[in-house]
């Protein structure tokens, strides 16, 4: 909410600091969501060149775009019941679930373009902090959970699931499937 209220190095000092996100014209953030678009529909990376060519831009515009479009943001420390931790849960679930990324343990970096349409995302900078959610989640530290309902849904599944799998059975995110997983016995 802070950062779509243009209070951004706040919104980032709250969620476990990091450097401030450089500035982007409104409208170099317009032009790489027409981008992600093509590069959905077209099933290409965004940040392929053609795309970019495609789009008609100036080769300034086109290189912010695509520095913009490179840039994750980082994702702050994931500590549950915290900030906005049952939030994007909840939105990890519903994309990655949605797109079927069932290679998620292999390649934990969502592309952005399908998470942003997955998503139906209004903005880039929800999508890029959603994927940068999901990266992160997939590699923090799990940590000991006295979750009741957590250790339920742990004693009723076979070893050997995959975090996708687990999302999409037992309606989790990223992090709690991961939680969960490593409870299995």
């Amino acid at each position: 909410l802070l950062e779509e209220r243009g209070h951004r190095d706040e919104a980032r000092a709250l969620m476990g600091g990091g450097q401030p996100a450089r500035g982007y014209d409104v409208s170099v953030k317009r032009y790489a969501e027409k981008a992600l678009r093509r590069a959905y529909t077209t099933r290409t990376p965004a940040s392929d060149p053609d795309i970019l060519d495609a789009l008609g831009l100036d080769p300034d515009v086109a290189a912010d775009v695509s520095r913009y479009l490179s840039e994750m943001p980082e994702a702050g420390q994931i500590v549950p019941g915290q900030g906005d931790f049952d939030y994007m849960e909840r939105l990890s679930h519903d994309v990655i679930v949605k797109m079927k990324w069932d290679s998620l343990e292999d390649e934990p970096m969502l592309p952005l373009e399908k998470a942003f349409v997955a998503g139906g995302f209004r903005d880039a900078d929800s999508a890029k902090a959603l994927v940068a959610y999901v990266h992160k989640a997939m590699f923090a530290p799990i940590q000991q959970t006295s979750d009741k309902r957590l250790v339920d849904v742990s004693m009723a599944l076979p070893k050997g699931m995959s975090v996708y799998e687990i999302m999409r059975q037992c309606d989790l995110g990223v992090y709690e499937a991961r939680v969960v997983q490593s409870m299995i016995v």
